[in-house]
Formats: C-alpha cells, sequence, structure tokens
C-alpha cells in the first residue's frame, strides 16, 4: 500500500525537477515543446498522485 504511494511520490519529484531544470534552460534555448511535454506529464503524475491518495485516505477511514 505505502510502496506503490512512496515509488510514485519520487516518480513525481522526479518530474518536477526535470521540468523546473529544463524551464531554466529553455529560457535560453527556447526549445519549449519538451518543457510542455515533461510540464503536463508532471501535471498528470501529480493528479494521479493525489487521487491515490485520496482514495486510500477513504479506505482508511472507512475502516
Amino acid at each position: 500500500m505505502y510502496n506503490s504511494m512512496f515509488i510514485s511520490a519520487i516518480i513525481s519529484m522526479i518530474l518536477w525537477i526535470l521540468v523546473s531544470n529544463n524551464l531554466m534552460s529553455a529560457s535560453k534555448t527556447k526549445s519549449k515543446g519538451l518543457v510542455y511535454t515533461l510540464f503536463s506529464a508532471s501535471v498528470i503524475s501529480t493528479v494521479f498522485l493525489l487521487v491515490f491518495i485520496f482514495r486510500k485516505l477513504q479506505l482508511f477511514l472507512n475502516l
């Protein structure tokens, strides 16, 4: 139960780090396609993580 939450949290943190690094480099090189792709992927993973945590919390509170 907690292993998948931990793994998804690590994945979303790595994606946010990649996005912040690529935003800083893309402001110099003007290559924004990869930045938008990584940004949308990190937003989607964060939303999935929040939904997953909410469902686990709901199951825990129902018990």
